[in-house]
């Protein structure tokens, strides 16, 4: 099985991140902050995830449980927030998520990546 992660989570409005390109990120509510101030504090990886309603205080309910591992490259800070680029490594599956220290954390397990089983499969085409 694949190794599992305890990572803070960067819940995202309107937006998805995909494993492999770097995405410019606005961030300002509290709770993100504080996730994002704990990424920094260790190896800058964060589980960002889409959120299905557009809440300001997002939970785990409204939290899909398929996002993607991705590090904090670039943060600039400013009055309302940050400013930060996030550079997707890969899809990850939360199977649990909690609350601690003000902000959303997430225990993630790597998705399996599907290849093509010869060159011309269709359902890759």
């Amino acid at each position: 099985m694949a190794q599992r992660q305890t990572l803070p989570v960067l819940p995202l409005r309107g937006t998805v991140i995909f494993p492999g390109l770097t995405q410019p990120i606005a961030a300002g509510r509290p709770s993100t902050l504080r996730a994002i101030e704990a990424a920094l504090k260790g190896d800058r990886l964060v589980f960002a995830v889409a959120q299905r309603d557009n809440t300001e205080e997002p939970t785990a309910d409204i939290l899909y449980s398929m996002g993607v591992i991705a590090r904090i490259g670039q943060i600039q800070r400013g009055l309302g927030g940050v400013q930060l680029l996030l550079q997707g490594e890969q899809r990850a599956t939360a199977l649990q998520y909690s609350t601690a220290d003000g902000y959303l954390s997430a225990v993630t397990v790597p998705a399996e990546e599907m290849t093509p089983q010869t060159e011309n499969d269709p359902a890759f085409t």
